[in-house]
């Protein structure tokens, strides 16, 4: 039987407990960062009727980084959803910082063509000029750095909302 030495364990030990924290850091970094909120949705560019279909919004969304650290946000992509009916996805690989145990704004940009789009058989240029009061649903992924390592954090945010024009 082969004897160890006591330096072998305790090496052996150290290792152990290192994947340990580092796992547990891991989760932490994913559970302390939500999106919380959707705390606008404008509509910057209005679709015409017979004219133009092109719309475009600007969603800003709460994100709480409830860490003791700042976090570098690297890239957002996001599924949206008006009244359950997918329009579209996005990409935002505009960088930013999540400060620590706060409330942070994520202005994402998103454009398309509304005349193609038809929700519960109304065409989705009725729907926005309706003044009526929409759901709309985010649904996506935060890529996150912290510590010289990469994170996704899933996200759902839905909210019910008039649109500002």
């Amino acid at each position: 039987m082969k004897k160890y030495k006591p330096i072998n364990i305790l090496l052996i030990l150290i290792f152990a407990l290192l994947e340990i924290n580092c796992s547990y850091f891991k989760s932490k970094v994913i559970d302390n960062i939500k999106v919380k909120e959707i705390k606008s949705v404008k509509l910057s560019k209005i679709p015409i009727p017979f004219i133009s279909s092109k719309t475009e919004f600007t969603f800003i969304l709460g994100i709480l980084n409830d860490n003791p650290f700042d976090i570098v946000l690297k890239k957002t992509d996001y599924d949206v959803y008006i009244n359950n009916t997918k329009i579209g996805n996005g990409v935002s690989k505009k960088e930013q910082v999540l400060i620590k145990n706060r409330i942070n704004g994520l202005s994402l940009g998103f454009s398309f063509d509304a005349g193609e789009i038809l929700i519960n058989g109304i065409s989705l240029i009725e729907v926005l000029s309706s003044n009526e009061q929409l759901e709309f649903k985010l649904v996506g992924n935060l890529t996150t750095i912290s510590e010289s390592k990469e994170y996704i954090v899933p996200f759902k945010i839905v909210d019910l909302r008039k649109i500002i024009q």
